[in-house]
């Protein structure tokens, strides 16, 4: 039977030791074959050899637990190897499931003190049958290799892994995904993009069926399928589609040239909306706040935020402006405020809604009435504060005075205020002594002193 399977090497490494120092060359125990491919079905059977090379030496006993899915595949028979043949001695050999029929336990010794042997040499085989389609690593959960001394022996161990009538690995539909509004006018055109798919059966070619069309049960009448697909891009050209709104599913499915195993894409179904004629906004930029600046918010409650009209070719079309506002220039996702307006290009912002002592990022994307979009051209930054509140409370009080003296005379001295002009409350350029002596005639001054206040 084994003459009539493929199979491919996928090696699984792990180390195993126990407090003694590596050599140079570790001494193996593996699966040989490392990998079965098995292309006839459930029911195929095959053998394993459990092995170890050449650098093990006065062996005496071994256990082997591999990780065993007996959804995937059951033990036919285990067999003893030939290994402690050389010694002419009894030997001790069992092989059973341990923890609900997750692992596989082999185990073997030879009996007579003092009897050992050397390998290379065939410890078990181990004769297996599918009984269900997919992959089964067969990895190890543990193993040791003990000499005729008990001590352990340092080793490697190689797993082997079993593909039964295994399809084309995942791939995923990439664009344009459930939600987007694909747009074109005469001449344009488009692509359907999935991400590539590859077999593990050595020789094995992938190819690709794509069904598009406006039946999201994919029927006949409403499908095209275009097969023998190598590439994973198909061009769709504006002029061969519907002037009306029209939404479009589609789907792809790999498939293995030597064997016909098929796998379909992720997600199964896909799809978008295509309007003819229609363009995205046209570009535009942001105006104000400049980028980098500072906003003291005790003079200005509000922040006007103001950019480009982004326009647009489109008949009778409408913009809506979103703002996003964020500690990181990464939107939309990152964003701590959004607030949107219509045919406006410009948004004023309470102070209270607007993150202070630390950099903010903001950017806008127009969006027309087909759902197309255009983000502005650039990104800004801009920190607010509260002038005299240097703790950043977002309010002047006692708590204020205390971070700065901390600040200029603590041992070791406290955190600077952020921004420093936070802690300025009497506008001089500098936070010093007089900003203490300014806030506390401000908070207990009889009468009270001016509040922090830069024109």
């Amino acid at each position: 039977m084994l003459k009539n399977l493929s199979y491919l090497i996928v090696m699984g490494v792990c180390l195993f030791g126990v407090g003694l120092s590596q050599p140079a060359k570790a001494a193996k125990l593996f699966l040989d074959i490392d990998t079965v491919f098995i292309s006839d079905g459930v029911g195929t059977t095959f053998d394993l050899e459990l092995r170890v090379d050449e650098d093990v030496q006065s062996l005496k006993l071994f256990v082997a637990e591999i990780n065993f899915d007996v959804t995937k595949l059951k033990k036919v028979s285990a067999t003893e190897g030939t290994f402690w043949d050389t010694t002419g001695a009894m030997t001790d050999f069992g092989c059973y499931f341990k923890n609900d029929s997750t692992i596989l336990r082999l185990e073997g010794l030879v009996l007579g003190a003092g009897i050992s042997a050397d390998g290379p040499g065939l410890l078990a085989t181990l004769t297996l049958e599918a009984v269900d389609t997919g992959m089964v690593d067969l990895s190890y959960a543990y193993y040791s290799l003990k000499d005729v001394y008990g001590e352990q022996i340092p080793a490697t161990a190689e797993g082997s892994i079993v593909f039964v009538d295994y399809p084309p690995g995942p791939f995923n539909l990439l664009k344009p995904l459930t939600g987007a509004v694909v747009a074109g006018q005469s001449g344009d055109s488009f692509g359907l993009i999935w991400s590539r798919s590859r077999s593990v059966y050595p020789g094995e070619t992938v190819s690709y069926e794509l069904q598009y069309g406006t039946s999201i049960i994919f029927d006949a009448e409403s499908t095209l399928v275009m097969s023998a697909l190598a590439d994973t891009t198909y061009t769709m050209y504006v002029d061969n589609l519907p002037q009306d709104p029209t939404t479009f599913f589609w789907r792809v499915e790999a498939h293995g040239d030597l064997y016909g195993f098929a796998r379909l894409s992720h997600p199964a179904v896909s799809a978008f909306d295509f309007v003819y004629g229609a363009v995205p906004p046209g570009d535009f930029d942001l105006t104000g706040p400049e980028d980098a600046c500072v906003i003291d918010l005790s003079l200005q409650n509000e922040v006007l935020f103001d950019w480009e009209d982004a326009g647009s070719i489109i008949q009778n079309d409408t913009t809506k402006y979103i703002l996003y506002l964020g500690p990181t220039p990464s939107f939309p996702g990152g964003e701590v405020f959004k607030d949107s307006v219509n045919d406006v290009s410009e948004i004023l912002v309470s102070g209270d809604n607007i993150p202070i002592a630390q950099w903010q990022y903001w950017q806008v994307r127009a969006v027309n009435r087909f759902g197309l979009s255009k983000w502005s051209s650039s990104t800004k930054s801009a920190m607010s504060f509260y002038r005299g509140d240097a703790n950043s409370s977002r309010a002047v009080n006692i708590s204020d005075v205390t971070f700065l003296i901390a600040y200029l005379f603590g041992i070791p001295s406290g955190p600077a205020p952020v921004p420093s002009l936070a802690g300025d409350a009497n506008c001089t350029g500098s936070v010093n002594i007089s900003d203490v002596a300014f806030l506390t005639t401000y908070l207990f001054g009889i009468p009270p002193g001016p509040a922090p206040f830069c024109p």
